[in-house]
Formats: structure tokens, C-alpha cells, sequence
């Protein structure tokens, strides 16, 4: 619906603050694709959701970022008990999630010049 093209002015931002809310709490294959999102609002989004468009991913990079600091505790416990198998999956889901947010940071740069 983002995509679309069809929603202007307030209902874009409504949609987008919508979006967020929605995606933080998907997994991380949802989440992997905020990306798109977020490059395609800030090139195409309107004035109100741009200037808001900061806030969004900084909101969306502070809840990744929990993830990340959650996964770090559970990949200690894990390694603690021995379970070096779950500790790996937890790993690479600790990755995916720091790619992530390297992904995302570039936008907020680009945003951030704008406004």
C-alpha cells in the first residue's frame, strides 16, 4: 500500500507509523524488508512522511538493536550450558539482525541531510 502511490499527505504517514508498528513485531524475514520500504519513502514519500521518516527507522533500529542485546544473553546461556548448536542459530539471527541495522543506517543519513 506504501508502494502505491495512492495516499498522500497524512494518510501516508498514518500508514507508514502503521507499518512500523507492524514490522518490529514480525520476523526478522519481514523485517528484512523494511529496507525497500523505508529507500522507496524516502525517495517517493511526501513532505510530512519524510520529515518523520528519521524517527520511524531510528524507532525501527532501537527495537532491532533490543533484539540484538536479548540474543547476546541467550547466545551466554546457551554457550554456558554446552547447547553450541542453538548458540550458532542464535548467531546467525544476531547477524541478520546487525545487517540490518547497517542496512538502515545509510537511509537515516540521507533523510537526516534532507531536514
Amino acid at each position: 500500500m506504501l508502494k502505491s502511490g495512492t495516499l498522500k499527505g497524512y494518510d501516508e504517514l498514518r500508514v507508514m507509523f502503521a507499518y512500523v508498528v507492524y514490522m518490529i513485531r514480525m520476523d526478522i524475514d519481514l523485517q528484512e524488508k523494511s529496507h525497500s520500504v523505508f529507500s522507496y519513502l524516502n525517495e517517493n514519500g511526501g513532505n510530512y512522511t519524510r520529515m518523520y521518516l528519521s524517527r520511524a527507522i531510528e524507532y525501527s533500529m532501537s527495537t532491532f538493536q533490543e533484539k540484538i542485546n536479548a540474543l547476546e544473553m541467550e547466545i551466554a546461556e546457551l554457550e554456558a550450558a554446552k547447547s553450541f548448536g542453538q548458540a550458532d542459530e542464535k548467531k546467525r539471527m544476531k547477524q541478520r539482525y546487525e545487517d540490518l541495522i547497517s542496512n538502515l543506517t545509510p537511509l537515516l543519513t540521507v533523510e537526516e541531510g534532507g531536514y
